[in-house]
């Protein structure tokens, strides 16, 4: 299908989710904006989970901040900042290996922790 979404990234939409495919889409703007979209999804995944966490009163993974709407743009800062903080303390091959989602868990996780339960 020409000019398509799966065309537009090679054939396939981050069948892998590793980083080593993530910093190949995030060279081109018009790649840049796929991974956008697919880190959205990722992130609209999150918030769904942090939902069902909540209705089952458990702890959410992170806590929504009120004042800043998550989006794509933020979730491809999030997770080169992450990038950046691991590149000095892995090795290329691990870091290329490592899962994006699992990148944006964790920048979500440590920018937006959940307050401490009352006791």
């Amino acid at each position: 299908m020409p000019g398509s979404l799966l065309e537009s990234t090679g054939g396939s939409v981050f069948p892998s989710a590793e980083v080593k495919v993530y910093l190949e889409g995030r060279k081109s703007a018009e790649k840049s904006g796929v991974v956008g979209v697919y880190l959205n999804g990722v992130g609209q995944g999150f918030d769904w989970a942090n939902y069902w966490l909540k209705n089952k009163g458990e702890t959410p993974m992170y806590c929504n901040p009120q004042a800043l709407p998550l989006s794509g743009d933020l979730f491809l800062k999030m997770v080169d900042r992450q990038i950046e903080l691991l590149r000095p303390r892995m090795s290329k091959a691990d870091l290329n290996a490592m899962p994006v989602p699992l990148l944006l868990q964790k920048a979500l996780v440590e920018a937006f922790p959940c307050p401490a339960p009352e006791k």
